[in-house]
């Protein structure tokens, strides 16, 4: 029932878009958080550093098996909310490579969860992906 009502409410928003987008999503995947990107490996290749440490810059990496477009990312904090933090994807090369350098707070636990959310367009298909990473705190 609740996947119903997510489902609902989403229909309901895209109503006021004349060109809602159509995300392409497997059956394991939740409509409004899109799929587990480990799932999508034959997509997209995420890059994550071994050690992340809070308030030290890190790189992200993303390859696509194709030229994508509109690549739209953010962070939020899962284990403490700590607000939204916009992720900017950069062409590396050609239209199938991207690296992004970011930061993340320190929080009051020793290990903190991140999800980050990925969203993309590869011709006139839309794309949404996560990926949840853990980072300690030292």
């Amino acid at each position: 029932m609740t996947n119903f009502i997510k489902l609902m409410f989403i229909v309901i928003l895209s109503g006021c878009d004349s060109n809602p987008p159509v995300y392409n999503l497997t059956n394991n995947c939740d409509v409004v958080v899109g799929c587990p990107i480990d799932d999508m490996s034959e997509q997209l290749t995420l890059s994550v550093p071994k050690i992340i440490s809070p308030e030290q810059l890190f790189s992200l990496e993303l390859v696509f098996n194709n030229s994508v477009s509109n690549i739209e990312a953010k962070l939020e904090g899962i284990t403490m909310y700590m607000g939204v933090i916009p992720v900017l994807f950069k062409q590396q090369g050609d239209l199938s490579q991207y690296r992004a350098t970011t930061l993340v707070g320190r929080c009051a636990t020793d290990t903190m969860q991140w999800r980050l959310t990925l969203q993309w367009q590869q011709g006139s298909q839309q794309f949404k992906a996560f990926k949840l990473i853990n980072i300690k705190q030292f």
